[in-house]
């Protein structure tokens, strides 16, 4: 079942410039790692996201500096990196076509979907 709720997608949520993972974000990131021992035909896509406060090229590189340390951290838990697949967007992709700070919030994350190789196949 917990593999179910992980398959659903998983947001990590950043405070406004920032790429510091939260500790509750880090409990929620082992777990995705406990699954991926488990599992090792699981991958794992990760999206990075800014909101669209700033210039395009710094919400670019912050969503690319999120990105990195969600990398880092499933990495130094022991997720081998040909397991992961990133694409950082910057804040060329907002949850809500209209900027508030909640809409904001929302859109300053890195996202975690689960995949199997076998799914992958079946997608193709």
């Amino acid at each position: 079942q917990k593999l179910d709720e992980l398959a659903l997608g998983l947001n990590v949520q950043f405070k406004t410039g920032s790429s510091l993972i939260e500790p509750h974000f880090k409990q929620q990131l082992d777990d995705v790692v406990y699954a991926m021992s488990l599992a090792p035909e699981l991958k794992l896509d990760l999206a990075g996201y800014a909101d669209r406060q700033g210039d395009a090229s710094y919400n670019q590189a912050l969503s690319e500096q999120r990105l990195a340390e969600v990398r880092r951290y499933l990495i130094d838990n022991g997720i081998d990196e040909s397991r992961l697949h990133s694409r950082a967007f910057g804040d060329t992709a907002p949850l809500n076509a209209e900027a508030s700070l909640e809409n904001n919030f929302f859109d300053r994350r890195v996202t975690l979907k689960l995949s199997s190789e076998r799914g992958m196949l079946a997608a193709q």
